[in-house]
């Protein structure tokens, strides 16, 4: 695959074309971030399985940010940030409610958070304060954010370096802490625009000006073997702590280059082009109503049952909103 940025004669997936695969992709990754909120109620033997899923999401996000030369397009970029900045600033309302109103409920008061400077500037930064998934968007959107000023400046053959380096940093101050006395870092730096987001946006980059290989059963072959290898580096190893272990990016690629080369159902694609962002918005909160039923709380079907709701809820609301609109208008 080409490291350098200089154009190339072919992208992976022509410039202008939705890749199926892909949506679909989300879709699942979506249902997989449920389960990592739902672990209490799972079996931990294939937990590791599931932090593939935050890794694809931002690798989808770099795959469609190059233009027809397979250079970063930094106006689309733009467009993006700003898109997800909407996004994310009315997530992060969304949970300060939600957060007021569990407070209110259970000690009748409205935490003291809700009103400090200091708070909100901490999550304008780490992003996971009032809703712990958030940090996601906020990671997405200052990795767009560097991506756009180093195109701005020309510095944008830097920016494949953070693949080696920013892994590497995930490795070494997550799951395998080596600071003696310390162990894992902060969840910004374990975890953050650095050590996350933009390796993984780059490897989309770098992914979508590359040729990817043929669906063939030798690369299922690989994801096979590469999960398996992740199943026992995270049981077998015992490793604590961390989002990346060393075989979460193998499996993470291989799986992207298998769906971005697969014909997929064009329902799966729709929901994942249409929800999978909603359902990792709104899951939590959902699932803080449904484990309320009685039985649910600490039942292995609770991370389908959030799933399903978050799902149908999203839906709903995409069939109301049409009719909400013609309403408003009409009076």
């Amino acid at each position: 695959m080409n490291l350098s940025l200089k154009p190339v004669d072919r992208l992976s997936v022509p410039y202008g074309v939705e890749n199926a695969g892909l949506q679909a992709l989300k879709f699942l990754c979506a249902f997989l971030v449920v389960v990592i909120h739902t672990a209490g109620c799972m079996d931990h033997r294939a937990f590791g399985l599931t932090r593939i899923a935050v890794p694809v999401f931002f690798m989808i996000t770099g795959f469609f940010m190059v233009d027809s030369r397979g250079l970063i397009d930094h106006k689309r970029v733009w467009r993006m940030m700003v898109k997800l900045l909407w996004i994310t600033v009315g997530a992060q309302l969304f949970y300060i409610g939600v957060y007021a109103a569990e407070s209110l409920l259970v000690k009748h008061e409205i935490p003291s958070d809700v009103w400090s400077l200091r708070a909100h500037l901490y999550n304008l930064i780490v992003g996971d304060k009032f809703g712990g998934h958030l940090w996601y968007l906020t990671a997405c959107l200052q990795a767009l954010l560097v991506v756009w000023l180093a195109v701005r400046r020309g510095w944008e053959r830097l920016l494949v370096w953070f693949i080696p380096a920013g892994l590497a940093l995930a490795l070494f101050t997550g799951c395998y802490g080596v600071l003696p006395g310390i162990g894992k870092a902060h969840s910004f730096v374990c975890r953050g625009v650095l050590s996350t987001a933009l390796p993984c946006v780059m490897i989309g980059v770098v992914m979508r000006r590359g040729r990817l290989p043929r669906v063939t059963p030798a690369l299922l072959i690989m994801a096979v073997v590469a999960a398996a290898l992740l199943l026992f580096e995270d049981n077998l190893l015992k490793i604590n702590g961390g989002d990346m272990i060393v075989m979460t990016m193998p499996l993470a690629v291989t799986l992207f280059a298998i769906f971005a080369g697969a014909r997929v159902s064009p329902v799966l694609a729709a929901a994942g082009r249409s929800y999978a962002t909603g359902i990792y918005i709104m899951h939590l909160a959902v699932m803080r109503l449904v484990e309320h039923i009685e039985g649910l709380a600490e039942h292995p079907a609770l991370a389908v049952v959030t799933f399903a709701a978050t799902l149908l809820l999203l839906a709903g609301w995409r069939r109301l909103r049409p009719a909400m609109r013609s309403l408003a208008g009409a009076v």
